[in-house]
């Protein structure tokens, strides 16, 4: 479970940052999450599937099957993503480009701290199987850069996982481009 906290909570006041396109550096690294090889069987099954399939449709399927096998391997590891958004001023009062999701059921935020410039948000989250506390952490240090963190710890069926999350994002320019809502 990936729990998220509240727009709203996080951007009661809006953070002082410029409008248009924005390009988000992410790092993660999960701890406890177990990412199991899938049996034997499983992969006959698949490959017999694979063989009805249409090349198109192989070409995907093995694509998919690549990135699962990375996400295997990396788990644990730190992973980093980049990407670009258009940020409009509606964007601003829901904060969601810069790592601030929406409302998760079964979850309450609190706001630990709010300042012009910055919003420290903690959460609890408990859908019946997974309880999860979180601390978010999003600070504008000036107009074009925003820096927000997230320190998430979760237990469950599967036991109990570490989440850490670093954004980095950064204004390019005024205009989108193609990168349009």
């Amino acid at each position: 479970m990936f729990a998220v906290l509240s727009t709203r909570a996080a951007a009661a006041q809006e953070l002082p940052i410029k409008l248009g396109l924005w390009e988000t550096t992410s790092t993660s690294e999960t701890k406890g999450l177990q990412y199991p090889a899938p049996p034997a069987a499983n992969q006959a099954e698949m490959e017999k599937a694979m063989a009805g399939m249409t090349p198109e449709q192989r070409a995907k399927m093995t694509e998919m099957r690549a990135k699962m096998a990375a996400v295997v391997k990396s788990a644990g590891q730190p992973s980093t993503s980049v990407t670009k958004s258009c940020v409009t001023k509606a964007d601003i009062g829901d904060m969601s480009k810069f790592g601030v999701g929406e409302d998760a059921k079964g979850c309450k935020h609190t706001i630990v701290k709010s300042s012009a410039t910055a919003r420290e948000v903690h959460g609890e989250c408990n859908d019946g199987n997974h309880k999860t506390s979180l601390t978010l952490s999003v600070k504008a240090s000036n107009p074009e850069t925003v820096i927000s963190t997230m320190e998430m710890s979760s237990s469950g069926p599967e036991g109990p996982s570490e989440m850490k999350v670093k954004r980095t994002a950064k204004w390019l320019g005024a205009d989108c481009g193609p990168l349009k809502h």
